[in-house]
């Protein structure tokens, strides 16, 4: 008189699970500033320029740092709809417009590490706020470089198994 144990595994749902993560396999989150004018304002003022007349503001590492948790937590819940059959493009956007939000805000609320703007700054901009251009609102001709930040989700092609 023996126990006999007979394990079978049931690949089916298995299989719908993996193949819905290769298709996000590719995907990428990006936020920040695309155009190349736009990229080179934010880099020169996230580390100031060499010749030291442009101090570093860093606004986007320091958006990074204070944004880990709720960036996490918002593109764990993109692996869940994805895992639950939702388009990788679709499940990631909420994760892209957040960190777009947060860089946005960070500069909006003048909370950026480094030094005030000069005496000759405030009077050509007429204010004080550091990163904020003369004309700061999406509809200007010359955006400023807040009115450029924007966010995009990328997906490459399914990765094979």
């Amino acid at each position: 008189m023996g126990i006999e144990i007979t394990v079978t595994e049931d690949r089916t749902q298995w299989d719908i699970l993996t193949a819905r993560l290769r298709r996000s396999g590719g995907a990428r989150i990006e936020a920040g500033l695309f155009s190349q004018k736009q990229a080179r304002k934010g880099f020169l003022n996230e580390v100031g320029s060499r010749d030291g007349k442009l101090p570093s503001r860093p606004w986007a590492s320091v958006t990074g740092d204070n944004s880990v948790d709720a960036i996490g937590a918002v593109a764990g819940k993109g692996v869940s709809a994805i895992i639950k059959g939702v388009d990788p493009k679709v499940a990631y956007t909420p994760t892209g417009k957040l960190i777009e939000d947060r860089l946005v805000d960070t500069i909006m609320s003048g909370r950026v590490p480094g030094p005030a703007n000069a005496e000759s700054t405030i009077r050509a901009k007429r204010h004080a706020q550091v990163l904020i251009g003369k004309r700061a609102n999406r509809k200007s001709r010359d955006p400023h470089m807040v009115d450029s930040i924007t966010h995009r989700v990328r997906v490459r092609k399914a990765v094979k198994p």
